[in-house]
């Protein structure tokens, strides 16, 4: 008998349109709006070309706060609700996986879990909603089968699955960009 509350699939898919990101509630499109984008709509598109045929999403819900007690949670100081929400994301984690778990800022957490099988998947994410810029960076990093993660709430977790090496994408993109520039 597990000891962890049943978790329910409320939708899973692959990312194909471009409001399939948006509907997931999980960015401030309006955070930093003038640092990169000059308005949300082309944050969203800059997302989506990362997302759309390249990932998996899923959104769960999970009673986060029935998890019991695990030991040795660091302490970790941030604003508003994010503390008490860590405290959740720490039961979940090391009651139904083996890993490692790390909080930060932009993104406000990170680490990685054991495969059944072997072998290791990294993950990273945010409590709440995060930055258009911090999802972008930090997804950009991932390969294939790591996943963001974001807890909307102690009811709900966002899995955002990588179905390609996106930082290998990336860095296509980066060199195909570098040798045209030259060639021109």
């Amino acid at each position: 008998m597990s000891i962890l509350p049943q978790a329910t699939i409320l939708e899973h898919g692959l990312f194909t349109s471009d409001l399939d990101f948006f509907r997931l509630d999980v960015v401030d499109w309006y955070a930093h709006r003038n640092v990169y984008w000059p308005n949300p709509e082309v944050a969203l598109k800059a997302v989506n070309q990362w997302l759309i045929g390249r990932a998996f999403y899923t959104i769960l819900q999970l009673k986060l706060d029935l998890i019991p007690e695990q030991p040795n949670c660091p302490k970790w100081s941030h604003s508003g609700s994010h503390v008490g929400a860590s405290r959740w994301l720490w039961n979940w984690f090391h009651s139904a996986y083996k890993g490692e778990l790390q909080f930060s800022d932009e993104p406000d957490f990170f680490g990685y879990f054991e495969l059944p099988g072997g072998g290791r998947a990294r993950f990273t994410g945010d409590i709440g909603v995060t930055a258009p810029h911090t999802f972008l960076f930090a997804w950009t990093a991932l390969t294939t089968n790591d996943v963001w993660i974001s807890l909307r709430d102690n009811d709900h977790l966002v899995i955002i699955e990588a179905a390609i090496d996106i930082r290998g994408a990336v860095s296509r993109a980066q060199h195909a960009h570098l040798t045209a520039t030259e060639t021109a």
